[in-house]
């Protein structure tokens, strides 16, 4: 539609995915290994040039369920293990959003 700009959920959930990757103490490279990607992919998510896959964010869910993982990240016994499967399900929801047929049209 003319005189309208798009929200770009891309640069908007950009920051969200840097704070939750650095929230578990991981560099791009070891979060990039955990979640079966490439470094280019948490960068680009980073950067707000593609959104998560689904593929990507289950796996991320999975990672935030798995005690282990988050004993490696020294997450396991501290208030940030909340926070960052808070960080996690708003940008798992809003990815959801971005994707749902009905956020093609703005209007309705």
């Amino acid at each position: 539609m003319p005189g309208k700009e798009p929200v770009n959920l891309s640069t908007d959930l950009a920051p969200l995915m840097r704070e939750l990757r650095q929230q578990l103490n991981l560099s791009q490279r070891r979060f990039a290994a955990h979640l079966k990607v490439s470094v280019r992919t948490v960068n680009r998510w980073e950067n707000g040039h593609t959104l998560p896959s689904s593929l990507a964010l289950r796996a991320l869910e999975e990672k935030l369920r798995d005690e282990t993982f988050l004993r490696h990240t020294n997450l396991a016994n501290s208030a940030g293990v909340g926070e960052v499967r808070a960080i996690a399900d708003t940008l798992r929801a809003s990815v959801t959003q971005a994707r749902s047929p009905l956020n093609s049209n703005p209007d309705k």
